[in-house]
């Protein structure tokens, strides 16, 4: 077996680790706390691009990521006032 089998056989172990995690995450946390997540994956891959690609974005990249978060507020707010009326 050469370097690009075992790397093969280490990517799969690492994907079957990471799929019992998220699956973890979800049964554990409930679908809502995982949905947030993806914001946090988002913002990670665009830091990413810019540190690893030296990639430069544009300023409707910029607004995107400003809706994005005006979305997630929304999602929190909305969540925190109807834990208070309970």
């Amino acid at each position: 077996m050469g370097d690009g089998d075992w790397a093969l056989i280490g990517v799969a172990l690492i994907f079957a680790m990471f799929f019992w995690l998220l699956m973890e995450t979800i049964r554990l946390a409930g679908p809502v706390f995982f949905s947030v997540q993806n914001y946090i994956a988002t913002v990670t891959g665009i830091g990413w691009g810019m540190l690893i690609h030296s990639e430069a974005h544009s300023l409707w990249i910029w607004l995107a990521l400003v809706l994005l978060f005006c979305g997630l507020a929304l999602v929190i707010l909305g969540s925190l006032r109807a834990e208070t009326r309970r």
